[in-house]
């Protein structure tokens, strides 16, 4: 899709729609649960141990991560005029398909539809700030900067395979499928 072919964001209740649907919707799923799943398999964080209130907590965890993170991004891509949503290109070569799902994730598109692209300012503050706040009910052996930095790191690299699900998953759909 091509700049000139984005919608533009025209208010509030565009933008809360397009919140709702990511903290309720299967973007939810996709980010928590295997989040939760590999979490619950190292027995991170070891001192919730591996009970069912262990299991509960990296659920709650996972998904408050994951919820804040996506209010953040909410009020600060507004702020700074970026448009959150994911375009699907749907077109092309896997290399150059797979470009777009990085640049589409680290960059996004201005909201008021004008051309070019800026910044993913909104996303990269919404996963790290999450991991930063989250910190704060985390054990404490989790509190520190070489964890901000890598959990936030993993967070977006998730953000750009979620994409990359985006991009690549109605093309696989349809081949495995056979729906034409």
């Amino acid at each position: 899709m091509s700049s000139s072919e984005i919608p533009q964001l025209p208010d509030w209740r565009i933008r809360g729609r397009v919140l709702a649907r990511k903290v309720l919707g299967p973007q939810a799923v996709l980010e928590t649960l295997p989040g939760m799943a590999l979490d619950e398999a190292r027995n991170f964080p070891d001192e919730w141990g591996r009970r069912p209130s262990g299991l509960a907590k990296r659920l709650a965890n996972q998904y408050g991560q994951f919820a804040l993170g996506e209010f953040v991004e909410f009020g600060v891509s507004a702020m700074h005029k970026e448009d959150p949503r994911y375009y699907r290109l749907g077109q092309g070569t896997a290399i150059g398909r797979t470009g777009h799902v990085f640049k589409n994730t680290f960059l996004s598109h201005p909201s008021d539809g004008s051309a070019g692209m800026k910044l993913a300012v909104g996303r990269m503050v919404g996963v790290y700030g999450s991991w930063g706040i989250a910190t704060r009910w985390l054990p404490y052996s989790q509190q520190t900067w070489s964890s901000f930095v890598l959990y936030g790191s993993i967070g977006m690299l998730t953000k750009t395979g979620v994409n990359a699900l985006r991009e690549f998953w109605p093309d696989a759909r349809r081949r495995l499928f056979h729906k034409k």
